[in-house]
């Protein structure tokens, strides 16, 4: 079957299906792709899982509707950002929290960013 997947416009979402030669449905709001989901316009949805489980949350309805399915697509690299100011001024501070970030980093292992602290 040729089932279009549901994505949002000018998203993260939307450049992927397209990437991997998904036919796309553009949706202009997340809310709108996830009611087309819901009402069944849309067979097939892409979408970030905290935007999507927050509002499956708030409307049962459409909890009912949408079935997830796994594995993920993809999983975002997220990286915390430190301005100069803090990381010279509070060093002690940005070396702990640092320290954190590599004990809750599942990659931290993989992709050596936690061998030399920062500074």
């Amino acid at each position: 079957a040729d089932a279009r997947v549901g994505a949002t416009a000018g998203t993260r979402t939307e450049m992927l299906a397209l990437e991997r030669g998904w036919p796309v449905e553009a949706a202009p709001t997340h809310e709108s792709a996830l009611r087309k989901l819901a009402a069944g316009r849309t067979p097939l949805l892409l979408m970030h899982r905290f935007f999507a489980d927050e509002r499956l949350r708030q409307e049962p309805a459409w909890a009912a509707q949408v079935e997830p399915l796994l594995p993920v697509v993809e999983r975002r690299q997220l990286f915390v950002g430190v301005a100069p100011a803090l990381a010279t001024g509070h060093p002690v501070f940005t070396q702990r929290l640092w320290r954190l970030l590599c004990q809750q980093s599942a990659a931290s292992r993989a992709d050596g960013a936690c061998r030399v602290p920062p500074g």
